[in-house]
């Protein structure tokens, strides 16, 4: 490209608004790259810190949006080449980061994820989606789900996953039972027509109702209809404390078995008794990858977890329901029939204890043991009234984790960072995870603890579960790729939510870019709404 004299540039900067005021020098606007006084560029992202998304080192550099799509990264890219300019200078540019773990239903009540940073969300994990589901009509299907997201207005990308639990009522109810041929043929046929419609793979919730009444075997007969599509299996296991290790080994026969992908949901050692088990897990998760099995895993920055109340009652109290599907009348029926009292007492009084005491659960903000002593009831009677007072909605936060196996978590090189929170607004209580995640991660474990580098804690927020889900065009930032784009200041990043007021967004996100369009600028979110629903084909 011929160079301009510095008369020439005076005289297009008067057309363009670009003065030399603040310029030191030509090249600090790469006057010698300038091509025409025309913008050529919607957006351009100028001399910031560009980590890539790949593990690579960082570089000072200039990245070019036009429409959707990245079209040039490089330095010293003239500024009237673009119609926006984001001075990024002192400030992290990134990929936008991806949670492959949400529980949110399509992309338009995101705001804790987008002003972490996140572009794209992958609901429908631990085996909980509404559909499919059978009605008066015959049929409600995933992919009609998919349709209805796409009329929303959405503040990030959503693709889904096909939940077991719906599958598996559809095929056969929610019985303790193994399910016969047939209703395994049933079942397939369910998972195929869910993977034609687009979703990314099956989930499964095994801790829960209907999936702990299900084996190995009818996991594997699923599983096989998936690794047809390509696609991914992700499981809730069965057990994630003392018994963790045999969840595991059982995830991993399933794997092998079906030769499918496999990513283990929010990976944990809940609870005192699973706490030395860190090196185990992880030495047999690595083992298995070195064996030609395509595995990893995701994880919170949290050493509590959160999820329904009635996970604490016996799986035999739950039969023939599922809080995953909003079914709860078999057990709030069993918890009001006297004869049965003392047993399910006597059960959750066992897990309770388990948890260290009534203090480690928490509920609507206050602990168990808070609401024993001011309701005069025991802890099991506090539970059983608002398990049949909310039918089964309630929720619970646990803390039984420990920050030492967080971090080793966290670092292992197989492990995605993910909320395991789904997407709301500013009110009602939550775990903090909703809000604080990804910038809990860079803040706390990366920059003050140290526990990996930032290219790698990128890494894992990026182009590691987009590899890993084959989610196509994002994760990277490259020449061709979706712009999706996270600028944040490394320095000052921290997550401010709490236990306590779980929806306080994070500081230190400056620029969110969502397929071209700036949805969070200075901090602040704009009124565009630019998420799109993405589909496996």
């Amino acid at each position: 490209m011929k160079s301009i004299t510095r008369r020439e540039f005076i005289k297009k900067s008067a057309i363009t608004g670009i003065t030399l005021g603040a310029i030191s020098t030509k090249s600090a606007l790469g006057i010698d790259s300038i091509k025409s006084v025309d913008s050529e560029f919607d957006i351009i992202i100028k001399g910031g810190n560009i980590i890539d998304g790949t593990g690579k080192e960082a570089f000072c550099g200039d990245v070019c949006i036009k429409g959707e799509r990245i079209v040039e990264i490089g330095k010293n890219i003239a500024a009237s080449a673009g119609k926006k300019i984001i001075d990024a200078s002192g400030l992290t540019v990134c990929p936008g980061f991806i949670d492959v773990h949400t529980h949110s239903a399509g992309g338009s009540m995101s705001y804790g994820y987008i002003h972490q940073g996140v572009t794209t969300e992958i609901g429908g994990n631990c085996g909980s989606t509404g559909s499919p589901k059978k009605t008066q009509d015959g049929k409600h299907t995933i992919g009609q789900d998919l349709e209805a997201y796409e009329k929303q207005k959405s503040l990030t990308n959503f693709g889904t996953l096909v939940g077991h639990a719906a599958i598996r009522n559809f095929g056969m109810g929610l019985e303790d039972r193994d399910p016969t041929s047939a209703e395994i043929t049933v079942m397939q046929g369910e998972v195929a027509e869910s993977l034609e419609q687009g979703v990314f793979g099956l989930s499964s919730g095994l801790e829960y109702t209907p999936g702990c009444f299900s084996k190995a075997n009818e996991m594997i007969e699923l599983c096989k209809i998936v690794k047809k599509y390509d696609a991914i299996y992700t499981t809730h296991m069965r057990n994630e404390s003392d018994k963790v290790l045999d969840s595991i080994l059982e995830t991993i026969q399933v794997g092998k078995a079906a030769d499918v992908r496999v990513e283990i949901s929010h990976l944990k050692l809940s609870r005192v008794k699973a706490w030395h088990l860190a090196d185990k897990v992880l030495e047999t998760i690595e083992k298995a990858r070195k064996e030609g099995l395509d595995i990893a895993c995701d994880k919170y920055p949290y050493a509590a977890w959160s999820t329904y109340l009635a996970i604490l009652f016996p799986d035999w109290a739950k039969a023939g329901d599922s809080v995953l599907l909003g079914q709860c009348s078999n057990l709030i029926g069993r918890l009001k029939d006297a004869s049965l009292d003392a047993k399910l007492r006597n059960d959750v009084e066992k897990v309770i204890e388990d948890m260290a005491g009534p203090e480690n659960l928490l509920i609507d903000g206050k602990t168990l043991k808070e609401l024993s002593q001011e309701l005069n009831q025991t802890p099991y009677d506090v539970m059983k009234d608002l398990i049949i007072k909310t039918n089964g909605t309630t929720g619970v936060i646990g803390f039984s984790m420990n920050e030492k196996n967080i971090e080793k978590l966290l670092a292992f090189p197989l492990t995605s960072v993910a909320s395991d929170g789904y997407g709301h607004g500013f009110d009602g209580r939550d775990h903090p995870r909703s809000f604080g995640t990804f910038a809990r991660v860079l803040g706390r474990y990366i920059r003050e603890r140290k526990i990996m580098s930032l290219q790698e804690g990128i890494r894992k927020m990026t182009s590691w579960p987009a590899e890993h889900f084959q989610i196509k065009d994002r994760g990277v930032l490259e020449k061709g790729k979706f712009a999706d784009v996270t600028i944040f200041d490394q320095e000052n990043i921290i997550d401010t939510a709490t236990f306590e007021n779980p929806t306080q967004k994070p500081k230190g996100i400056e620029y969110v870019i969502v397929n071209g369009n700036v949805t969070i600028e200075k901090g602040q979110l704009t009124e565009t709404r630019a998420g799109k629903v993405l589909r496996r084909v």
